[in-house]
C-alpha cells in the first residue's frame, strides 16, 4: 500500500512539473516570437529609414537602438539569426529573424520565424 501511495505521489509531482515545464516553454516561445517580429517589422524599417544608403544592417545588434532589447538572443540564450538581402528566406521581405526554438536545432517544428 505504501508503495502505491509513493508511486502515485511521484506521478502527481511529475505531472505538475511537466505542466510547469510546458508553460515555461510556451512563454519562452511567445517572448522569442515577439522579439523576432519586433526586430523584423519595427526595428528594421526604422533602421532602413535612417540608413537609406544601405540595404541591410551588418548585424542584428545594429537594430538594438530601435528596440528596448539588451541583447539579440532568444529566450533560451542562443543568438537570433538574421537574414537580409539575397539571403532572405522565401516569403519574407526586408529582414527576417530566426530562432532555433527550444530544441536548438534548425529545421524542426519549434523553429520561430519572423516571416511566418
Amino acid at each position: 500500500m505504501m508503495r502505491i501511495l509513493t508511486l502515485t505521489l511521484v506521478l502527481l509531482v511529475a505531472c505538475k512539473f511537466s505542466g510547469e515545464a510546458e508553460r515555461i516553454r510556451a512563454s519562452k516561445t511567445a517572448e522569442t516570437w515577439h522579439k523576432a517580429r519586433r526586430y523584423s517589422w519595427e526595428a528594421y524599417p526604422s533602421w532602413a529609414t535612417d540608413h537609406r544608403d544601405k540595404a541591410c544592417p551588418q548585424a542584428l545588434s545594429d537594430l538594438s537602438a530601435y528596440t528596448d532589447y539588451n541583447d539579440t538572443n532568444d529566450s533560451w540564450g542562443r543568438p537570433l539569426r538574421m537574414f537580409c538581402g539575397p539571403n532572405l528566406p522565401p516569403g519574407s521581405k526586408g529582414l527576417a529573424v530566426l530562432s532555433l526554438g527550444a530544441d536548438g536545432k534548425e529545421g524542426t517544428a519549434d523553429d520561430i520565424k519572423s516571416w511566418e
